[in-house]
């Protein structure tokens, strides 16, 4: 291999590397940003159906017994918590005639919201985990790829470089698509 070709493999390489690492660090931010405005979404969420449940008075024990469990919850920054709550609330007011009905669907509308978006944020860290992967693997193939240019054939580094676009273009075309996920403000639009 002669002098220009070595030199075009060695930026070619630096290149993919230093791009790759730039959009990781890029999308990080973006997802880490979105990742906190949907938790805050959550948490909003969770009160709203605190004070919207406690709208209702239902004069029973249960009620108030779920209603404080809701405020502990909430309180403790569980989540998941307040879900099982919201879960129990429908299984124990579901047969109820009077007010029952109004405080189950009340329940099963701010729970599924709740569930909604914790979905929203597993499915964006389960792309940003892929992306970064194939990110990693990519930059770890280049630096590698940079030791071994002198020694490697030709027909080998062909098919390196072959290999470090793909996975290059994967890595990006996911973290372009997770940077305009994160932007795209999908709010459920309630609002206390």
């Amino acid at each position: 291999m002669n002098e220009i070709e070595a030199a075009s493999v060695f930026y070619t390489l630096s290149t993919i590397a230093q791009v790759l690492a730039a959009f990781m660090a890029l999308g990080s931010v973006f997802v880490f940003f979105k990742v906190n405005e949907d938790k805050q979404e959550m948490k909003l969420m969770a009160y709203a159906s605190i004070v919207t449940l406690k709208s209702y008075n239902a004069n029973s024990s249960l009620f108030e017994d779920y209603i404080y469990r809701l405020n502990k919850n909430y309180e403790n920054g569980s989540i998941n918590g307040v879900i099982q709550i919201l879960n129990s609330m429908i299984d124990s007011f579901i047969v109820l005639p009077s007010d029952g009905p109004d405080i189950c669907s009340t329940a099963m509308l701010h729970r599924d919201m709740l569930i909604l978006i914790r979905k929203r944020i597993d499915r964006l860290l389960r792309l940003v985990k892929i992306s970064i992967f194939s990110g990693v693997l990519a930059i770890f193939f280049c630096i590698t790829g940079l030791a071994f240019v002198p020694i490697i054939p030709y027909f080998f580094l062909v098919l390196l470089i072959i290999v470090l676009i793909v996975l290059a273009l994967v890595s990006l075309l996911m973290m372009v698509w997770i940077i305009f996920y994160s932007l795209n403000n999908k709010k459920t639009g309630y609002d206390v």
